[in-house]
């Protein structure tokens, strides 16, 4: 990742209090026991396409990518025994005009995912 892009790496909200210590791990980080009991996968896939197109080169049955994989682009991993979500990251990508509207969806679809998980309790 270039000095002109960053991350963020969305975790829905848990019933209780967030190990932060249990996210990172000695080869990188691991949300997917976040999103666990996140239920509402294509509705958060179809949020997400309202945001990007979809890039069909990096399109399977356990990963899904929008945009342009070298630019701003939103990556979902499903893992595939669970079916479950492992991973959804955002990369956004700087070099251009900043777009403060894709950044307010963006905020959009984080809270979204908070109002969904929130359902849950």
């Amino acid at each position: 990742m270039a000095i002109w892009q960053f991350q963020i790496v969305l975790i829905p909200q848990q019933k209780s209090e967030i190990d932060f210590q249990s996210i990172f791990r000695d080869e990188g980080y691991d949300v997917s026991h976040f999103w666990y009991f996140f239920n509402k996968k294509l509705e958060l896939i179809q949020d997400i396409e309202t945001l990007l197109d979809r890039n069909s080169q990096w399109w399977d049955q356990s990963s899904f990518c929008w945009g342009d994989d070298k630019r701003t682009d939103i990556n979902l991993d499903i893992n595939e025994q669970s079916n479950c979500i492992e991973n959804l990251r955002i990369r956004i990508d700087v070099r251009e005009q900043f777009d403060l509207a894709f950044i307010e969806k963006l905020i959009n679809l984080a809270l979204y995912t908070t109002k969904i998980d929130n359902s849950l309790k």
